[in-house]
């Protein structure tokens, strides 16, 4: 991937720079965003609507990462959990998100390119109640 796509990063000095051979976040979005099909089909990058299809199928829960600790702790209580359910199925921990750092990769991408990516998961944006970030 840095092979591929380090020539289009934003800091033209950078564009040399193989980062011992490791894809910076930059390249990764120009892959997911210019790619070919073969790249962007993996299961990790595709959309939650063209993998999951949440408005044919009819799921009872949709955890977000955000509010992962209370989407378990409202599942839990539905389902009458134990004490011992919960220490072996969902066991309690913080989930974070990074905003800042999240906001911190994307100022090194160029706004356009960051759009185009955004325009590709516009859809889940939408369906999981994500607003577009302000800074986009």
């Amino acid at each position: 991937m840095s092979e591929k796509y380090r020539h289009m990063r934003k800091n033209v000095t950078e564009r040399q720079e193989t980062y011992g051979g490791s894809a910076t976040f930059e390249d990764f979005v120009n892959c997911l965003v210019k790619g070919s099909k073969e790249e962007t089909s993996d299961a990790h990058w595709r959309t939650y609507a063209n993998q999951c299809h949440p408005c044919v199928h009819r799921y009872d829960y949709i955890f977000k990462f955000e509010s992962m600790a209370e989407d378990v702790l409202y599942l839990e209580e539905k389902l009458n959990f134990t004490a011992e359910d919960r220490k072996a199925f969902f066991p309690l921990r913080q989930y974070k998100s990074q905003p800042d750092l999240v906001k911190e990769e994307f100022a090194k991408v160029p706004r356009e390119t960051a759009l185009k990516l955004y325009e590709l998961y516009r859809e889940d944006f939408e369906n999981f109640g994500y607003e577009r970030p302000k800074w986009l």
